[in-house]
C-alpha cells in the first residue's frame, strides 16, 4: 500500500478518534451499518471462543448474533451464523440441533444465491459456502 493512501487512512482514523467516534471508523471501514459490524464482531468472537474450547460463553454471543442478524434482516450472516451454530453444537455432542442448524444455513446459502444472476458467481458462492459448512 503507498504511503500516500496510508497516510490517508491514519488522518481518517485520527478524524474518528478526535470526534470522540471510533466505531465510525470500522463502519467506514468495513462499509457496513452499525448494527452489521457488531453482529459480525458478535460471530467473530463466538467462533474464537469455540476455538478455545469455551462453548457456552460461545453460545451467548451466538444468540446475540443471531437475534440481532435476524432484527436487521441480515441474510449474508444469518447463514454463517446457522453454520456456526452447527458447529458449536457438534462440538457440544448435540448432534440433532447441530444438523437443524447446518440444514438451515444450506438453505439460506441456497436462498441467497438465487438472488445472484451471474452463473459462476453464483456457483463459486455455493461451493465456498459449503465448504464452510
Amino acid at each position: 500500500m503507498s504511503s500516500v493512501i496510508l497516510e490517508h487512512l491514519r488522518a481518517v482514523a485520527q478524524g474518528y478518534v478526535d470526534q470522540g467516534k471510533p466505531a465510525g471508523l470500522l463502519t467506514s471501514a468495513a462499509g457496513m451499518s452499525p448494527e452489521r459490524v457488531i453482529t459480525f464482531l458478535w460471530l467473530l468472537k463466538g467462533k474464537s471462543l469455540m476455538a478455545m474450547g469455551q462453548l457456552e460463553e460461545a453460545e451467548v454471543l451466538l444468540r446475540a448474533a443471531l437475534v440481532n442478524a435476524q432484527k436487521t434482516e441480515e441474510r449474508f450472516l444469518l447463514w454463517r451464523i446457522h453454520a456456526s451454530f452447527g458447529q458449536l453444537y457438534q462440538m457440544m455432542d448435540r448432534m440433532e440441533i447441530a444438523e437443524e442448524e447446518i440444514s438451515t444455513a444450506r438453505s439460506l446459502i441456497m436462498e441467497i444465491a438465487t438472488t445472484v444472476t451471474d452463473e459462476e458467481l453464483k456457483h463459486n458462492f455455493r461451493q465456498r459456502a459449503f465448504e464452510v459448512i
